[in-house]
């Protein structure tokens, strides 16, 4: 008597880059190809899918915008989504950031994918400011929402507590539909805790770092006006900013402000930076001056495993990895002065910035690492698959 073969499930990741997909979900897929999936990545096409490919996962190149605002090329996108879904037939699709979610749901919904899961890692510009623009759009999001998010069979993950209510309480989900999973995980055999300094020829100062996208919400004006602050007062300090200007978003700075401050002696930027576990090894204080919510920043969790100390400010996302006096240190949003005394603060005291460093990657080791974040999203996962 023959024994019917089980067919082999396949679950599609979509994010709306290449690189978010590379950088923070390919342990996900390696997890999910080990306990016998077959894994599908889909996402726009960048440098990084050869990569992707490279590591053995089938590519499907999806059109998204990050920012298109264009009716017919958005309504273009539903409908190639919905067609390619039609065509994979993925037993489960994830979808990654707020629009690959929105359209990746219509997607599921109109092709009959029989699971979802969406991860919405943090809720963005929408939710950032309070003009009649982004009021206007982000109701239209939570009336969208109201249909993308309702299938049948399916669960969305927030990255903090707050990200969840803004849609529980306004009654667009059910909270029993909803989960809080903290970040995306990192690894913690990639960052190490020696210090390496990297003091140029003659120059003793404590090097300060942040790591993030070059926008004025994430605090780089609090962050000149403190240095200028800093300097004034003779503290021993070098600031470095590692990441790119963002020219597709309205409140980037410009590389020519970047560049000036650098010329002026305030700061240095890098630019976008590849090997971020070791700059950080070569920090000796990580800071994130956010001025509005965020998810769970990946900066910070990165920052906590190398065994830095923080400082940052209080608003969602950021409050979920740091606690102030343990770990790092948490100062008002938008507040340059209580910002500059924070790190002078910090500057001061080598031993009190070794114990919170330490603290920080016990918090990680137990909360944010990617063995803990990958168990509970796979485990979600196969509840549905059931």
């Amino acid at each position: 008597m023959k024994t019917a073969v089980q067919k082999q499930k396949t679950i599609l990741l979509f994010a709306n880059t290449t690189w978010y997909l590379y950088n923070f979900r390919l342990q996900l897929a390696m997890d999910l190809r080990e306990r016998g999936y077959h894994v599908v990545l889909a996402s726009p096409h960048d440098e990084y899918v050869q990569r992707i490919m490279q590591d053995g996962f089938q590519w499907v190149g999806f059109e998204i915008s990050r920012r298109g605002m264009n009716p017919w090329k958005e309504l273009s996108s539903i409908f190639f989504i919905t067609k390619a879904y039609r065509q994979l037939k993925p037993d489960l699709v994830c979808h990654f950031t707020l629009k690959s979610v929105l359209y990746g749901s219509i997607g599921a919904r109109l092709s009959g994918i029989p699971a979802v899961m969406n991860a919405i890692t943090g809720l963005g510009y929408l939710y950032s400011h309070q003009s009649f623009s982004t009021l206007l759009q982000r109701w239209i999001l939570l009336q969208v929402s109201r249909y993308a998010l309702r299938h049948p069979n399916s669960v969305t993950i927030f990255q903090n507590e707050s990200d969840r209510r803004e849609f529980t309480d306004t009654g667009v989900l059910a909270e029993d539909l909803t989960e809080v999973i903290p970040g995306s995980g990192v690894n913690l055999d990639l960052f190490q805790t020696e210090h390496i300094p990297e003091h140029l020829e003659g120059e003793k100062r404590t090097r300060v770092v942040m790591v993030s996208r070059m926008l004025w919400d994430k605090g780089i004006g609090e962050i000149i006006e403190a240095v200028r602050l800093l300097q004034a007062g003779g503290s021993p300090i070098r600031i470095t900013l590692a990441g790119a200007v963002d020219e597709g978003n309205p409140r980037s700075v410009r590389a020519a402000e970047l560049r000036g401050w650098q010329e002026e002696g305030l700061i240095e930027w890098l630019g976008f930076v590849e090997d971020v576990p070791g700059l950080l090894q070569q920090s000796d204080l990580v800071i994130l001056p956010s001025k509005y919510r965020e998810g769970v920043p990946r900066s910070l969790i990165e920052a906590a495993a190398a065994g830095k100390p923080i400082i940052t400010t209080d608003v969602p996302g950021c409050t979920d990895i740091v606690q102030d006096g343990y770990n790092g240190v948490i100062v008002p949003a938008g507040d340059a002065k209580a910002l500059a005394a924070a790190i002078k603060y910090l500057v001061a005291d080598p031993l009190l910035r070794k114990q919170m460093g330490d603290a920080g990657r016990f918090i990680v080791r137990r909360d944010f690492s990617v063995e803990s974040v990958n168990s509970r999203l796979i485990r979600s996962m196969e509840k549905l698959l059931k």
